[in-house]
């Protein structure tokens, strides 16, 4: 320690260049990283707000293709030929047809009857012979919603054991009795490929919750109708729209939301929070090179300026010292000087 302390007093160089520099380095540290957090915190508010805005504009895509169907619904349902359906149903079947050729994103069509329960169906499928539509929840729910469709939850359709989603609808003939309910089938592929049409940063994804807070759609199959509705994220998808900081799916993610109004299902898109940080990591490496660069060009103007200051103190200083000597060592002066006196 003493070595270390007689190694920087004995200079005044050292004096002064090392506090200038170690002052320029803590400065130049503690910028570079209020400029990091900066930006962090920035880009996290950046990516939280675009990846609202993505779903935003994904809510509206759903809300064409939920318009769509439902007019398609509305359509066939006014059809005078659904009244008389136990007469004329190759014609029914044949609209059924129709409609489905024209739109690849329906897996089936069918109407469930009040008078005997049958049930028409595009494509034709096998039944179970005990199979009452009047007793489907699609069926009951369409009643209780007169002159509207209703969406229902994922469930596995039984003419084709797929996951689907039915749009539904109570048809009336002109005395405004109950003909039956008209189905759409929709698979969950297709709301799948839809949502996939959005990206997230490198990491996101879309998910597509009912309101009971169950998964309508999920990158994972697997997870389609997991209920999340005791999880934080899904308890602060209160309003409208919205986004958020949550723990979930065991990682800290930014989280976008949307309530669609047709249905009332949420769409998210989310994304994780570390991707904030690998974003703005090229701000550390500039910030270090920018700091190495002042710092060596401080370093050498702070030596040049040291030097041009301490050579004539250093002068001052020898001159002092000689003109010490020759006082206090009188004998040390030339012989001719002392004969003088």
């Amino acid at each position: 320690m003493k070595r270390l302390t007689d190694w920087y007093f004995n200079s005044l160089k050292k004096q002064i260049l090392i506090p200038f520099l170690a002052l320029i380095m803590i400065s130049g540290m503690a910028i570079s990283y209020m400029s990091y957090k900066n930006s962090i915190e920035l880009t996290t508010k950046e990516l939280t707000g675009t990846t609202e805005e993505q779903t935003k504009a994904m809510n509206d895509s759903f809300e064409i293709f939920f318009h769509k169907t439902e007019n398609q619904l509305d359509r066939i349902s006014k059809y005078p030929i659904m009244s008389t359906y136990d007469k004329n149903p190759e014609s029914i079947m044949d609209e059924f047809s129709h409609t489905q050729s024209s739109s690849s994103e329906i897996n089936g069509l069918y109407l469930g009857t009040k008078k005997d329960g049958k049930t028409l169906i595009f494509p034709k499928a096998d039944l179970p012979i005990d199979f009452d539509p009047r007793q489907r929840d699609w069926y009951q729910s369409a009643l209780k919603q007169k002159n509207k469709t209703i969406w229902t939850e994922p469930y596995t359709d039984q003419a084709t054991n797929e996951l689907v989603i039915t749009a539904a609808k109570a048809i009336y003939d002109d005395r405004d009795e109950l003909i039956g309910v008209l189905g759409v089938d929709i698979s969950i592929d297709t709301l799948i490929t839809m949502v996939n049409q959005t990206k997230f940063g490198e990491t996101g994804y879309t998910v597509l919750l009912d309101q009971k807070g169950s998964f309508v759609t999920h990158p994972d199959k697997e997870k389609i109708q997991q209920d999340i509705s005791k999880e934080n994220i899904f308890k602060k998808m209160k309003g409208e729209s919205g986004s958020m900081i949550e723990e979930f799916e065991g990682q800290s993610r930014i989280v976008g939301y949307v309530t669609n109004p047709t249905t009332g299902w949420r769409i998210a898109g989310v994304m994780e929070e570390n991707e904030v940080k690998v974003r703005a990591s090229p701000m550390i490496i500039d910030n270090i090179i920018t700091l190495l660069i002042v710092f060596i060009v401080t370093a050498l103007s702070a030596i040049l300026f040291t030097r041009s200051l301490t050579n004539p103190i250093k002068k001052l200083q020898e001159s002092i010292r000689k003109m010490l000597s020759v006082t206090l060592h009188p004998s040390s002066r030339p012989h001719s000087a002392i004969l003088t006196k």
